[in-house]
């Protein structure tokens, strides 16, 4: 799989009632992964929101997953009712990726009420989680495709330049857990601040070693202060610039 496969928005034949949203992933150095996304999911009418987690963690599993589009946190629901109640084995690629295209094939698909004769909206995303992370990738088509993704994730609202953070910085850094997190947050952090109306403030979550945890309000306190600082020292040096 070429890595500009991962990188996916929303494609040409994304319905015009999906709101735009934005999930950051990314492989650590540690060998676990940073899960940044927001925390509003649109309601199904213009301006009606809630700020809740897109990120639904199945305990009993030990996988997470979300879903996204205007009944994106029923679906959500539905998706981790089914990882839930499957007797599937995680462990086992082809099997997770079967269950997220029935899924698509039987639920999304009637649900969203389009005929997608190309799988251009990508839907799905779900983290099976052990002592080594694995991260499956859906989209909603005719038919829909699924399939393990080894390497960086930021989906949704393509043209954000936001992304440009992680897109081009991950690449050059250490890609610890923390570069991860302060640069997920910051592009999130930034698109916030660039379509408020669209996408919610920063959440993070963090998975490594059998272990996924949502970062506590303190810990994603520091994040946000580490990126209000990056624009404080960006404009410092600008005025501080001369020719």
């Amino acid at each position: 799989m070429q890595e500009q496969e991962n990188w996916l928005g929303f494609g040409d034949g994304c319905r015009q009632d999906v709101p735009m949203t934005m999930h950051i992933i990314l492989p650590t150095a540690e060998g676990g992964i940073v899960w940044v996304t927001d925390t509003t999911v649109g309601l199904g009418t213009d301006n009606n929101f809630a700020t809740l987690d897109k990120v639904l963690y199945v305990q009993p599993k030990n996988a997470a997953c979300s879903c996204w589009g205007n009944q994106g946190l029923a679906v959500t629901i539905q998706l981790g009712k089914w990882i839930r109640e499957g007797a599937i084995d995680l462990a086992d690629s082809k099997a997770v990726t079967d269950l997220i295209e029935r899924f698509c094939l039987t639920m999304m698909i009637p649900l969203f009420g389009a005929n997608y004769s190309q799988p251009a909206t990508q839907v799905v995303v779900v983290t099976c989680l052990d002592s080594s992370p694995r991260v499956y990738f859906g989209k909603m088509g005719l038919p829909p495709i699924a399939y393990p993704a080894d390497n960086l994730i930021c989906a949704g609202d393509a043209d954000n330049p936001c992304r440009i953070f992680v897109e081009h910085y991950y690449n050059l850094s250490s890609k610890t857990t923390n570069e991860a997190l302060f640069l997920g947050v910051h592009a999130m952090r930034k698109a916030n601040q660039q379509k408020a109306a669209y996408i919610g403030p920063p959440n993070a979550w963090v998975c490594g070693k059998g272990v996924f945890k949502r970062l506590t309000e303190v810990e994603l306190r520091r994040c946000i202060v580490a990126s209000e600082a990056l624009d404080s020292a960006i404009l410092s040096a600008a005025s501080a610039f001369k020719l």
